[in-house]
């Protein structure tokens, strides 16, 4: 059997049997997971040919390498957003449709970024999906508002089941759509994806304005035009620091590839995501109490909001016992995992496990302090701590000539946040915040 895959690779880690000298050749764009793939393929006696892309090859050239059972197809890739933005990656895109052509797999498997899955789509076809995608996306995003009224209301239960429910739907009807339509229409199967959320939603939020949030349900003559300045203030201030936070940490892998190479991206990739386990576990356990924190705090409750953060701090004690654990004996892990492929260097892992430990800790204040609307100092300090993440990272690159120098920068913009967060959620909770300290 003759597999084809698309996505990106890291050409050092994948088996050519070629021991010559491959100084010249492109390296990547990194894909750990799709290298791990094409291995065990290679090591099971398939024949496989890769079409991927890589910055290293310029727009009018390419690169071929073919052995008994491999054949490897490399394109350019366009780093800057604005060339491939104009046109969808249209370079890229038909190099890699025009090499799958050349290689005539018996079937493709698309990984990935939109290069390598939009190949295989005309152009009237993807304008169309995108079209689609963009208008349940944007109904998705109005409806889902009662979402968050139930979260408000102590009932974040209902938000997590329609969630669900709306998956399961979604995946009943796309084995459906499978068994009686074989092409695998790719229309019939975004429909399957955008459409049910937005009917969960849509027939949710129907239900809630009949029944339980009649009180509140949305008509013209409750619109307050005074309340417009305040209520967008506050909402452009947590647009802005999400917006912020987005660009520091998306940033992060963007900066690692342009100074130190694809490779570098998957190391960090992989140690990150190891460290992953206990923030989402501590971040599903610290979500419900937003809402709660609004609500003890409009009553004046201080008493329980001493108790409540006390008690998060304790069991954030636990979590990052679990993070040194991990750090400790990561060696284990990676080889059970990655099977001594990668090798990942320590530095970088007990860097990642600094920070780690610290943005749990730093979440307990976070949640409270938007809880309660107290993101005024925040709002300030969020582009300083860009400005240290950026000045950090450009003085140590130099140093330490590896990803690590992105970790350092991140440690030390979370470290401002950390103090002065901390300082004031103190000062909230001992009644003696004046000032920026209280806004």
């Amino acid at each position: 059997m003759h597999i084809g895959i698309t996505g990106p690779i890291y050409i050092p880690s994948i088996n050519v049997k070629y021991r010559g000298d491959r100084s010249q050749w492109p390296i990547g764009m990194g894909g750990t997971p799709v290298n791990h793939l094409i291995n065990a393929l290679l090591e099971k006696g398939y024949k496989i040919s890769v079409f991927s892309s890589s910055p290293e090859i310029s727009p009018n050239d390419c690169f071929e390498w073919h052995e008994e059972n491999l054949s490897i197809y490399m394109g350019p890739h366009r780093a800057r957003p604005r060339y491939v933005c104009k046109d969808f990656f249209k370079i890229e895109s038909n190099y890699i449709k025009n090499a799958i052509v050349k290689a005539q797999p018996d079937f493709v498997h698309a990984h990935w970024q939109f290069v390598f899955h939009s190949s295989f789509l005309k152009n009237d076809e993807l304008r169309i999906l995108l079209n689609y995608i963009f208008t349940f996306f944007s109904l998705r995003f109005v409806f889902q508002t009662i979402g968050i009224i139930y979260t408000s209301a102590q009932n974040s239960a209902v938000n997590t089941l329609i969630n669900t429910v709306s998956s399961i739907i979604s995946l009943l009807l796309i084995l459906t759509i499978k068994f009686f339509d074989k092409s695998g229409n790719l229309l019939f199967l975004t429909s399957a994806l955008t459409i049910i959320p937005v009917l969960c939603y849509f027939l949710l939020t129907l239900y809630a304005f009949s029944t339980k949030f009649n009180f509140i349900r949305p008509e013209i003559k409750y619109i307050d035009f005074s309340l417009i300045k305040d209520l967008m203030s506050l909402g452009f201030k947590f647009f802005l620091m999400q917006i912020t936070s987005l660009i520091l940490f998306s940033s992060s892998s963007i900066l690692i590839s342009i100074f130190f190479g694809p490779s570098e991206v998957v190391t960090y990739n992989i140690v990150f995501k190891l460290f992953q386990l206990p923030l989402m576990l501590f971040s599903i356990i610290l979500s419900p109490y937003w809402t709660t924190f609004t609500v003890a705090f409009v009553n004046m409750d201080f008493d329980w909001l001493r108790k409540t953060v006390q008690k998060l701090r304790n069991l954030s004690l636990f979590f990052i016992i679990l993070i040194v654990l991990l750090a400790i004996f990561n060696q284990y892990i990676f080889d059970l995992w990655l099977k001594s492929k990668v090798k990942i260097p320590v530095a970088l892992v007990y860097a990642l496990a600094i920070y780690s430990a610290m943005t749990i800790y730093l979440s307990i204040y976070s949640t409270f302090l938007n809880g309660i609307g107290k993101i005024h100092l925040t709002f300030r300090l969020t582009f300083l701590g860009v400005l240290i993440y950026i000045v950090t990272f450009f003085s140590i690159m130099n140093i330490f000539h590896s990803n690590l120098s992105v970790v350092i920068a991140i440690i030390f913009s979370t470290i401002l946040g950390l103090v002065v967060q901390v300082s004031q959620t103190n000062r909230i909770l001992e009644n003696r915040a004046n000032g920026i300290w209280n806004k």
